[in-house]
C-alpha cells in the first residue's frame, strides 16, 4: 500500500474518532441538559403545589390557647341590678353550633395533597401526596401507610393523629432534591409536618439505621396511643441499602 493509501485510511479512522466523539459530547450535553430540564420542572410543579396548599390551609399549632374568659379580681365590681332585671326579659335562643371548617383539597397532579414536610437541617419543604406511585415519587414525597395504634379501632389515613405511624417515602436523587440530603440528619434533629386542617406538629429524630431494601420488619411496630410518629424512607446514594429514619412528637 502505498503512503498515499496509508494516510489516507489513518485519515479517514481520524474523521470517524471525531464524529464519534462529538456524537458523545453532543449526547452527554443532551443528557444533563434533559436532567436539568426535569430537575427544574419538579422543582416547580412541587414548589407551586407547596403554595397552593399553604393558601388553602389555616395555620394552626399545637401550643395555640384559648383566649382566658375568666374575670379579672381588678375588675370593677358586677352591677347586680343589670341581672336581676334582666331576668325578666324573654331568654335569648341557643345559638346553633358553628360547622367546623371543611378541608379544602388540594393537588399535584392526580394526588391529593395531605400535608407537607419541612426539616430544617437539610432546608427542605415539600407537600406529601397521598399515596406511593412511581409517578408520585417523581413529584414529591408520599405516603406509604399510616399504621395506627393496636387500641385504635378505625384505620387512619390523615397526618397528625396520636396514637399513628405515618411512613413517608421519597426519592434521594443525589442533588439535594426530596430525601436526597436524609443522610446528613442525626438523632435529635426536628421534622415538621403539618397536615390539612393547619396543624404543625414538629417531630423529633430517635433512630436512624440503614437496612435491605426487603426489610419491612420497622412496619410491624405497634404506637403508643399517646404518641404520634414518621417514618422516613429513602435509598442510600448506590441504592444499594435502605435508610430508614424514625421520630416521634416532643
Amino acid at each position: 500500500m502505498s503512503k498515499f493509501g496509508k494516510g489516507k485510511r489513518y485519515a479517514d479512522i481520524l474523521t470517524i474518532l471525531l464524529v464519534i466523539i462529538i456524537i458523545a459530547i453532543i449526547g452527554l450535553l443532551g443528557y444533563f441538559g434533559y436532567k436539568a430540564v426535569n430537575k427544574k420542572t419538579i422543582e416547580t410543579n412541587a414548589n407551586n403545589a407547596l403554595e397552593e396548599f399553604k393558601k388553602n390551609t389555616p395555620v394552626i399549632t399545637p401550643d395555640k390557647k384559648e383566649p382566658d374568659n375568666e374575670v379579672s379580681n381588678t375588675e370593677a365590681p358586677v352591677d347586680m341590678s343589670n341581672i336581676i332585671s334582666n331576668t325578666t326579659q324573654q331568654p335569648q335562643q341557643p345559638q346553633e353550633p358553628k360547622p367546623s371548617a371543611q378541608k379544602k383539597k388540594t393537588y399535584l397532579g392526580n394526588y391529593e395533597i395531605k400535608g407537607t414536610i419541612n426539616i430544617p437541617k437539610t432546608k427542605i419543604e415539600y407537600v406529601i401526596l397521598e399515596k406511593v406511585t412511581p409517578d408520585s415519587l417523581n413529584k414529591s414525597v408520599a405516603i406509604l401507610d399510616i399504621v395506627s395504634s393496636s387500641e385504635m379501632s378505625e384505620k387512619v389515613t390523615d397526618l397528625n393523629v396520636p396514637g399513628t405511624n405515618a411512613f413517608i417515602l421519597g426519592h434521594n436523587y443525589r442533588n439535594g432534591m426530596f430525601f436526597s440530603d436524609n443522610d446528613k440528619l442525626s438523632k435529635g434533629d426536628k421534622i415538621k409536618i403539618t397536615d390539612q386542617t393547619g396543624l404543625t406538629v414538629t417531630y423529633t429524630i430517635y433512630e436512624m439505621f440503614y437496612t435491605t431494601s426487603s426489610d419491612t420488619s420497622f412496619l410491624q411496630r405497634d404506637v403508643d396511643i399517646n404518641t404520634r410518629e414518621i417514618t422516613l424512607q429513602t435509598c442510600n446514594d448506590d441504592s444499594s441499602q435502605r435508610l430508614i429514619i424514625q421520630a416521634r412528637d416532643n
